[in-house]
């Protein structure tokens, strides 16, 4: 075999052992993606599914954007009325002290701590976490539903997590 022939054998076998590797990442991880669809100035409401499977609705702080450059930084942020910044981020089940139980943490949020998946209601109960529930046109910036709505979620991502890491990928609204 000449050079050229090896160095051609060479880059097809690399180009397999990194789709491979690819293909076991993907074997072990799933996806939350939450979709944001509604904006107001006191929340954002959005759709949550696994690995494209519709779990629920949700509602988060206000989504903002002064400057209009889909950036959020920390001049633009109000603490306990910001949605966290549009991006993907890792989550883990750890116990939570003001909730006193486990519940959904998301990782490395640029500019919050302790983000939490949880029940609630109102743009008041979420400081800057994601709330799930039902969505009611009719009554804005408020879902319903929301605790039959959490343990549905939590029971998803106990079960993927007993299998695989899950990060949750959050479209819509300013990035960090």
């Amino acid at each position: 075999m000449d050079a050229w022939g090896k160095w051609e054998l060479e880059k097809r076998e690399r180009r397999e052992r990194h789709e491979k590797t690819l293909r076991a990442r993907e074997a072990h991880t799933s996806i939350l993606t939450l979709e944001r669809r509604f904006f107001t100035d006191k929340s954002t409401i959005g759709f949550l599914s696994i690995d494209n499977e519709f779990l629920c609705h949700t509602l988060e702080d206000t989504a903002r954007d002064p400057n209009h450059n889909f950036k959020l930084d920390a001049s633009e942020k109000i603490a306990g009325e910001t949605a966290i910044p549009a991006g993907q981020y890792e989550i883990v089940i750890s116990y939570s002290n003001k909730f006193k139980k486990k519940l959904p943490l998301l990782l490395n949020v640029p500019l919050f701590k302790g983000v939490r998946i949880h029940s609630g209601n109102r743009p008041e109960h979420t400081a800057g976490c994601v709330l799930t529930g039902k969505y009611d046109k009719e009554i804005p910036d408020r879902i319903a539903d929301s605790r039959v709505a959490f343990n549905k979620v939590m029971g998803r991502i106990e079960e993927t997590l007993n299998l695989r890491k899950l990060y949750i990928v959050i479209n819509g609204g300013p990035e960090s």
